[in-house]
């Protein structure tokens, strides 16, 4: 696999490409005396890269709608209905992961285009809230220089997110591998402090 990357990358790359043939003690003196790797064309899926098309073209409409909408992806939403195509389940779950929606509806009505019920729950719109607050953390992290494995702890004030984060707070510290999370805290605005 290395090899034959060394190979694709040398035309882009001509220096890393040769460094990397070389590491790997390739057959000749150079990447760029080596053929082009050849194509398996048995490896094509022609129907799966049309599949993926599709996926692409839902995906798109569907978050040009959330753009319409002025909805952020970081907010999960119910539904998404569609025309009725035949995707596998992988397929669906990643229309549901780029789109941020709970399912995906095959409607036999609809015959083209997508709709995005966009209809706010309580419990969609505290989802929403813990996801911009774990990415508010994860920025803080950044910012401060931490590594993955760095423990840290949050320190936080807010009276309208107070319970949703405590009803939520073991998948939150997990999520940003924190010890503690300080709701009580005297902090005017999110902080965090490396233990």
């Amino acid at each position: 696999v290395l090899l034959n990357l060394a190979k694709l990358i040398a035309p882009l790359a001509p220096f890393t490409g040769d460094y990397l043939y070389r590491e790997l003690k390739g057959k000749k003196q150079s990447v760029h005396l080596e053929d082009w790797p050849k194509v398996n064309k048995k490896l094509i899926n022609q129907k799966l890269e049309e599949k993926m098309d599709l996926v692409r073209q839902i995906c798109s409409l569907a978050l040009q709608r959330r753009a319409e909408a002025g909805i952020k992806v970081r907010q999960p939403l119910l539904e998404l209905k569609t025309p009725r195509y035949r995707l596998e389940k992988q397929l669906v779950d990643l229309i549901k992961e780029e789109v941020n929606v709970k399912g995906v509806k095959f409607d036999s009505k609809l015959k083209k285009g997508v709709i995005l019920n966009t209809v706010m729950t309580s419990q969609l719109e505290a989802e929403g809230r813990i996801r911009e607050f774990v990415r508010q953390i994860q920025a803080l992290r950044k910012e401060s220089g931490l590594t993955p494995k760095d423990k840290i702890k949050v320190y936080f004030t807010d009276e309208k997110l107070k319970d949703i984060i405590k009803k939520n707070k073991a998948k939150i510290k997990k999520q940003v591998i924190a010890e503690s999370i300080d709701l009580d805290s005297v902090a005017k605005e999110l902080r965090i402090e490396k233990i």
